[in-house]
């Protein structure tokens, strides 16, 4: 099926050695590399092809005072960047010393409370429009295992920090699967319950289970590919906003990434996306 958008969506891939030598044979084609605000991946990245970075901002913790913002305002103009994404994962045993998987009321709004105020740091910073929350995945497993507190994960959360301030959506598709499972929910009414009318920017990667728990970033199943049929079906029904692009979230560099970075798996399905979304 040919599917047509009001706009035409990139697609970007994570930059990996594997990736770089398929781009550089003319194996596959994307239009910018993924990577990390680390120099050592986006140099090489950017020799090849354009790059588009994604910062590691946690909007509920520590960091999110700390994140080097003028860093990120160089990173924005020397590769053209145009959103600063935030990862929405209030961090409860840092914060407020309660087991992650409390969802009573108060916990929700003390979460929340410190959701809104961290935002704001980047919202005032880069503007309401230069902003994309995106959301994190959430296991609901073990406390001593789990970083985020629930309330992060709850896509009402999610949908009133996003229109409160102003700011878009990153929806990771992966990210969802794992988090409806968590919560007990079907992934597709999940997502149904986001702000989808203020979608920027897609994330894809497969979902499988390895050492007994969900993980992502590895190679796309049938579960995976029709769940994003489906989503961008909505988009091109415009019953969502069109994103500016969507990210094969696959492969990457170092010890735990290099592994997820097979050529046949990239060589398969990357030009596979850019056909779901011509």
């Amino acid at each position: 099926m040919r599917l047509c958008y009001h706009a035409p969506m990139d697609l970007m891939v994570n930059f990996s050695d594997a990736a770089g030598e398929l781009v550089r044979a003319g194996e596959i084609e994307v239009d910018f590399f993924k990577t990390p605000d680390w120099e050592w991946i986006a140099a090489p990245a950017s020799e090849l092809r354009p790059v588009r970075v994604h910062f590691g901002v946690r909007i509920g913790a520590i960091g999110a005072w700390t994140y080097d913002r003028q860093a990120v305002r160089r990173w924005l103009e020397r590769t053209g960047t145009r959103f600063v994404n935030v990862h929405l994962s209030p961090q409860g045993m840092e914060m407020w010393n309660f087991d992650a998987r409390w969802c009573d009321p108060g916990s929700v709004e003390r979460a929340t409370a410190r959701l809104h105020r961290d935002i704001e740091i980047y919202t005032d910073t880069f503007g309401p429009a230069g902003v994309i929350v995106e959301n994190v995945p959430f296991w609901n497993d073990k406390p001593e295992d789990e970083l985020m507190c629930k309330p992060g994960a709850l896509p009402e959360v999610i949908h009133e920090t996003v229109m409160s301030h102003g700011c878009g959506l990153l929806l990771d598709f992966a990210h969802a699967r794992i988090t409806a499972a968590g919560l007990g929910m079907d992934p597709r009414e999940y997502i149904q319950r986001l702000p989808v009318h203020r979608l920027r920017e897609c994330h894809v990667s497969g979902v499988a289970e390895v050492n007994g728990r969900l993980c992502d970033h590895v190679a796309m199943q049938p579960d995976d590919w029709d769940l994003l049929a489906w989503g961008l079906e909505h988009i091109r029904a415009g019953r969502w906003s069109t994103p500016d692009a969507l990210t094969f979230e696959y492969g990457g560099l170092g010890k735990t990434f290099a592994p997820r970075s097979r050529r046949d798996v990239l060589r398969e399905q990357v030009p596979r996306l850019r056909e779901m979304l011509t």
